[in-house]
């Protein structure tokens, strides 16, 4: 069930939902604790590589709403140019 729910998020982050990001990681996080605290310690080194790549990908999520709000700003800000 939460392969389902991390996948559903997935599908939702592509969309360009910020909120997948954070409650997929989230979950990832607390499926990662659930193993430390068994004293699985390879199943939890294996969910710190794809938890890096969630934070990273929610990074560049960020960068690009910013970078797209600013290219609208500018763009609304261009003055016509028509003679």
């Amino acid at each position: 069930a939460l392969c389902g729910a991390l996948a559903l998020f997935g599908h939702y982050a592509r969309r360009g939902e910020g909120w997948a990001y954070g409650v997929g990681m989230f979950l990832y996080a607390a499926d990662s604790v659930i193993y430390a605290w068994f004293g699985d310690w390879f199943a939890f080194g294996l969910h710190f590589l794809p938890m890096f790549f969630l934070l990273v990908s929610w990074n560049s999520w960020r960068e690009l709403r910013r970078r797209e709000a600013a290219a609208a700003a500018l763009e609304s800000a261009a003055v016509p140019t028509e003679p």
